[in-house]
């Protein structure tokens, strides 16, 4: 049995409109420019019919389900060699399944989390008092501790260097 193919793994957030998405798609043209492929996941693909977005709050918690089983199967796949994903991740809990990843995916070479500051405003049509309640409950999340899950990625690379040259 072969080796998970290493991965780049992204987790963008920010509130809706603060360009997530566009911020994806610039990875995702730099690294095609260099031949690697990338995939980008959300959430609100989940509410995508063709090409029209359709929202069900009731369907929220399935969503997001749907977005981490797809955010492990790409991380374990031989197609992808970047994996991003965007969603708003407004409270830390949320990116919290993301992070458990990294402990046990040792495929994971490179990782990092950035927040989305730019946008020019919601593609979805949030409402202006769902967007603004969602930057009041926006949830710093230390330095310290983001460098801790670049270390982990930091460490499967040594790991996996020190195999091939085992070998």
């Amino acid at each position: 049995m072969s080796k998970p193919r290493a991965k780049r793994f992204y987790l963008i957030r920010g509130i809706p409109g603060s360009g997530r998405s566009t911020l994806a798609r610039s990875l995702q043209n730099t690294y095609k420019a260099n031949d690697l492929t990338t995939v980008i996941l959300e959430a609100n693909d989940f509410f995508m019919e063709g090409d029209v977005y359709n929202f069900n709050p009731t369907k929220l918690q399935e969503a997001h389900d749907d977005c981490i089983e797809r955010t492990k199967e790409a991380l374990t796949d031989d197609v992808n060699d970047i994996v991003i994903v965007t969603n708003t991740f407004v409270h830390k809990w949320e990116i919290d399944p993301y992070l458990d990843m990294l402990d046990y995916m040792k495929n994971i070479v490179v990782f990092d989390m950035i927040v989305a500051q730019g946008g020019k405003g919601s593609t979805h049509d949030v409402p202006l008092k769902t967007i603004e309640k969602m930057k009041r409950n926006f949830e710093e999340i230390p330095s310290i501790e983001v460098n801790k899950y670049r270390n982990i990625a930091r460490r499967n690379k040594l790991d996996i260097q020190m195999s091939i040259t085992e070998r």
